[in-house]
């Protein structure tokens, strides 16, 4: 029996360098796989929050028109009373930037919505823009606008999402 253990101690029974550095290398491409996939989710989560919260203020401003028959004087304050989901200040993160105006060159313009179109954006802390339009003939478009061009995020080829 203490042969048996004499002859394990001595035995030159392991990994050899080759097949340590195969394992590592195998490590090293899953790890490159995987990592850019888990940094875009960052961007994405954000973006959904600001979907999300642009819905809260569509629903909001056709509430307010309910109750006015009008969207001319919706401000996020008021929409603060109708929804406490809408924010008036940031939400989704201290960068998030919400406004209530008109359609403009693919953001809410900062004037006031008219009598019977809106514009209600949330811009994410991704800076990624997420616009919601009701036309005047009461057709509803949703668009976004990436800094740079660059279609990643929430926000689809073609601007809209």
């Amino acid at each position: 029996m203490f042969t048996k253990i004499r002859n394990r101690v001595e035995s030159d029974e392991g990994f050899t360098l080759i097949e340590l550095l195969v394992v590592i290398l195998i490590i090293g491409i899953l790890a490159a796989i995987a990592i850019p996939s888990f940094l875009n989710q960052r961007v994405k989560g954000q973006d959904a929050c600001a979907k999300s919260m642009a819905r809260t203020m569509q629903t909001a401003m056709e509430t307010y028109y309910l109750d006015t028959e009008t969207y001319a004087s919706a401000t996020t304050t008021l929409l603060n009373q109708i929804e406490n989901q809408v924010p008036t200040g940031g939400a989704c993160g201290s960068t998030t930037a919400v406004t209530v105006g008109v359609a403009g060159a693919g953001a809410c313009a900062s004037a006031a919505p008219g009598a019977d179109n809106y514009c209600v954006g949330v811009t994410s802390s991704s800076t990624n823009s997420f616009q919601i339009n009701r036309s005047a003939a009461g057709v509803i478009s949703r668009t976004c606008v990436v800094p740079g061009g660059n279609n990643r995020g929430g926000c689809m080829v073609g601007n809209t999402w």
